[in-house]
């Protein structure tokens, strides 16, 4: 028995190698190292909103922006942009579109996320909420453990439909994609020499804003959920990199469309725009020339799909979607968002009692806020107006 007991294993044991742990970790991007990253997703196929000026925006509302990355900085494995929601006891993590992974199909995808839901239970998070972006990343994310399917944060959110229009390598070969009424209205914009114009001015901002602004009050929808100051700093922000860009029309100096472009290295997406009827009267609609003239400034950087958003409420007289349907586009829909619970009883507390509440309130008051808001909005259509 004490030789059975004495006796050396015959296992070999391998110590681990400390260059393979160092790959493996996940390291958070310095300040000063921040743009770089930017460049390093700009030739792949990751999400603008994974992006450092997308993220850096959340700012604006007082939400932290924070990056991280596995493997080296030179050769990273993996990234992932974090924007970080309130403070403790209840402090959020929202990955939109990430992690993204370099090389997945040459990863051990399930231990390198691991490693990172270790490091965002240090980081003290009640949940995270993950948004797909790679399939493959997003399948693997729903396997974690304690991993629900829930929208545990209903703000900061994006559609999850989006309508995409691949692009050809020349200008008449893309246009002959779109349906012949879409060609008829580019062909008529072209013919009155309207002037369209890149802008990356705060004062172009603020005189698109308005537009938009106006448009959104006078056919009552929301302009979007985000205030206009994160607008305000993804274009800044995105302009000096050129991710984001502003489009104006106009017709012998007087504007009467504007459209605002966000892009990755594979997608650009309108997000913002209006077209001012009032100012067009009887003049033919610059707006399908408008959304060609983005398509080609995304192209020019690589993007092969133009996002023109989602369809809209189908069940109401939807002509916005009856004018992408024009341009021949293919419908995405992504699934519901995933929440990782990282401490329990936090979490409950944060669904069952403040986010019950809140919808409470929201269903309670609702109806009064509403009115409120009508009289708001007649007050600014009249000022608006008068401008």
């Amino acid at each position: 028995m004490l030789n059975q007991l004495t006796q050396p294993s015959s296992k070999t044991v391998t110590a681990p190698n400390p260059a393979t742990s160092l790959m493996a970790e996940w390291k958070e991007v310095p300040t000063v190292d921040v743009k770089h990253w930017g460049d390093m997703l700009e030739s792949t196929s990751c999400s603008y909103r994974q992006f450092p000026y997308w993220v850096k925006a959340y700012e604006a509302e007082n939400h932290k922006a924070r990056f991280f990355y596995c493997g080296s900085k030179d050769q990273p494995t993996a990234f992932a942009a974090i924007v970080e929601v309130g403070t403790y006891p209840f402090r959020f993590g929202l990955i939109d579109r990430g992690p993204f992974f370099f090389e997945p199909e040459n990863t051990d995808i399930a231990a390198r996320l691991a490693d990172l839901v270790e490091l965002l239970k240090k980081e003290d998070y009640v949940f995270v909420r993950f948004t797909q972006g790679q399939e493959v990343i997003f399948e693997e994310v729903r396997a974690l453990k304690n991993i629900e399917q829930m929208e545990p944060y209903p703000f900061c959110r994006d559609s999850r439909n989006s309508l995409l229009i691949e692009q050809k390598a020349d200008d008449a070969e893309t246009i002959q994609s779109f349906s012949e009424t879409a060609r008829q209205d580019i062909r008529r914009a072209m013919r009155f020499n309207y002037e369209i114009r890149s802008s990356d001015t705060d004062a172009d901002f603020e005189t698109a804003w308005q537009m938009f602004e106006k448009l959104a009050l006078k056919k009552g929808f929301l302009l979007s959920p985000r205030p206009k100051k994160f607008w305000r700093e993804v274009f800044k922000l995105g302009s000096q990199e050129n991710r984001a860009e502003l489009h104006l029309c106009s017709d012998q100096g007087e504007l009467n469309a504007a459209q605002l472009y966000v892009r990755d290295g594979a997608i650009c997406e309108v997000t913002l725009a209006a077209l001012d009827q009032e100012v067009l009267g009887k003049k033919p609609s610059p707006a399908a020339l408008m959304f060609f003239t983005g398509m080609r400034f995304g192209y020019e950087y690589g993007c092969g799909h133009f996002n023109i958003g989602g369809p809209g409420d189908s069940k109401r007289n939807n002509h916005l979607f009856e004018f992408k349907r024009k341009f021949k586009p293919t419908l995405h829909v992504a699934p519901e968002p995933l929440c990782l619970v990282l401490a329990p009883r936090r979490y409950q507390l944060w669904m069952k009692v403040i986010l019950r509440g809140w919808r409470a309130w929201r269903a309670r008051f609702g109806k009064r806020r509403a009115k409120q808001l009508n009289q708001i909005t007649s007050a600014k259509t009249d000022k608006l107006n008068n401008l």
